[in-house]
């Protein structure tokens, strides 16, 4: 098959084989050659589409550039472009730089896709890629899951799409060049300093030397390894109820145990020592017992397994500052401080997710923390001043989640607003101030702490 059919082709086997019909898609475009390929892809399968570039303001000239050549293609091409900025905090580690930026580029891509309705957010990571992070997660310590890429990801009413995923890239590169298209690449790919970069350019050519048809090998792998867990995840669904029963995880198979204790831990970095501790725990004679998780506690008390929060390990949000105007991630929430410098009009009103501070009641910089004990709050237009904790309490947002609420406060430690509980009295803009619209983003449709509460 040529290359020219065979990247095609290969992204109709993937919708067929993922049971996913054509339906409107964002996608990431960043202009080097698999994103500009699955862009032409896209339209060769009558997939409606907008591409998005996310311009993050790290590379100074590069980034001007690579945006100018997506504006381009997507003129030439006649599909819907759409431009978004965003600030990544400054960090001495260039590892942790990229993280930021691709944590605030999926946030920017899944806000497009909410605000044009796609059904899908499609990304362009090849065979290469799969076998990059699988590699790079073996030596960090993974399972099943670990090892390679998901293909679909389902996020709230938006489903993460990888058509490409098992196609090598230089047979992406051969279909770019077959049709002519060039591509930019971004510079901090080659640099050797970031461990991803060296598996890149060192560990994969070695495996390819040693078999030229590893990618392919491992592609296979990959799509085996997955149907054998997301089985074994079906029979530990089964187990994972609460309570559990430690005569059921005693007694079934490890690979399916394993799964369930995670499933009722809740998050998937439990280490082998703490899932041992508790199936250890299961097995023991003794009739109670409880062993102690990162941020839990489990207690077995005869057959029954509960898993509850610890109190004291409750996760709670550091205190950072915001950026004006910028983006300001807080990673322990899901969500996203996003913060324009704006002109106060009648048609801006207060919301649950959107509010607006006038610009000349902060005193120095903004500041996001968790609750601290003492926190007192009045509302703009309320008659009444409550702690925090008694707002927490009524509005009955969990305890162990009150810690994820963002309180704004500005350099002088006053608090100017609370999200989902609005501005502080005298800190409200009205019409015709300059004022800080700020909004609190996340993926998810309801907030990190429950259901939303009035304001």
């Amino acid at each position: 098959m040529r290359g020219l059919d065979l990247v095609e082709q290969a992204a109709r086997d993937f919708f067929t084989r993922e049971r996913l019909p054509i339906r409107a898609a964002v996608l990431g475009l960043s202009g080097g050659a698999d994103s500009t390929a699955l862009l032409y892809v896209l339209r060769a399968l009558d997939v409606p589409v907008t591409a998005v570039h996310v311009h993050h303001g790290i590379r100074g000239d590069d980034a001007d550039r690579d945006a100018a050549f997506c504006k381009e293609l997507c003129r030439t091409l006649g599909v819907p472009f759409v431009l978004r900025y965003v600030d990544v905090p400054g960090d001495p580690s260039p590892g942790s730089i990229e993280e930021k930026a691709r944590r605030l580029r999926y946030c920017a891509l899944y806000r497009v896709c909410r605000e044009t309705g796609a059904a899908y957010l499609a990304a362009a990571h090849n065979a290469n890629d799969a076998l990059e992070t699988a590699l790079w997660n073996l030596t960090r310590g993974t399972g099943a899951a670990g090892l390679g890429i998901a293909p679909v990801r389902i996020q709230d009413d938006v489903t993460l799409i990888r058509p490409l995923l098992e196609v090598p890239r230089d047979t992406i590169e051969h279909y770019l060049t077959a049709r002519g298209q060039v591509w930019v690449t971004d510079a901090t790919n080659l640099a050797p300093d970031v461990t991803r970069n060296r598996i890149r350019m060192t560990v994969i050519p070695a495996l390819l030397g040693e078999n030229p048809r590893a990618l392919e090998h491992t592609a296979r792998t990959f799509r085996t390894l997955r149907e054998d867990d997301a089985a074994l995840r079906e029979y530990a669904r089964a187990l994972a109820v609460v309570p559990a029963s430690a005569k059921a995880l005693r007694e079934a198979p490890r690979a399916v145990a394993v799964r369930a204790v995670r499933m009722l831990y809740g998050r998937e970095d439990l280490t082998a020592a703490h899932i041992d501790a508790v199936l250890l725990l299961c097995a023991s004679s003794d009739g109670s017992g409880c062993v102690d998780l990162p941020g839990m506690r489990v207690t077995r008390t005869y057959d029954a397994l509960t898993f509850a929060l610890s109190r004291e390990a409750a996760p709670e949000l550091p205190e950072r500052a915001v950026l004006i105007p910028g983006v300001t991630a807080l990673p322990e929430a899901d969500l996203w401080i996003r913060v324009n410098k704006t002109k106060m009009s009648a048609q801006n009103t207060q919301s649950f997710h959107k509010i607006y501070v006038d610009s000349c009641a902060i005193h120095g910089i903004l500041v996001c923390r968790a609750r601290v004990s003492g926190d007192r709050f009045k509302a703009s237009g309320s008659s009444c001043t409550k702690t925090l904790r008694r707002m927490f309490i009524d509005a009955k947002i969990p305890a162990a989640r009150r810690g994820l609420i963002p309180v704004l406060t500005d350099g002088s430690g006053r608090i100017a607003a609370v999200y989902g509980f609005g501005v502080a009295d005298g800190f409200a803009a009205q019409p015709g101030d300059d004022a800080l619209e700020v909004s609190f983003e996340s993926r998810s449709p309801q907030p990190p702490y429950g259901n939303p509460h009035k304001l």
